[in-house]
């Protein structure tokens, strides 16, 4: 599958991150992909999704947590 994002737009979300989503359709099942920006010193909100969700980290730190774990340094 090739996918060009070239103009996707960048939404703020309720979360308090933007996001930009690059891939989220009936074609692909239960696969998301999507760029997100968090503004510095913002904490987003959590949320839950009936996808798999991927982070890859370009760039800053944070601290993340998924399902139930303890939140990890990032």
């Amino acid at each position: 599958m090739i996918v060009r994002s070239k103009n996707a737009p960048e939404i703020y979300t309720r979360e308090k991150c933007f996001i930009t989503e690059l891939l989220n359709s009936a074609e692909v099942g239960s696969l998301s992909l999507a760029r997100a920006r968090v503004e510095s010193g913002v904490t987003t909100e959590l949320h839950r999704l009936n996808v798999d969700e991927v982070y890859y980290i370009l760039e800053g730190e944070g601290s993340m947590q998924i399902d139930n774990q303890p939140a990890k340094d990032v």
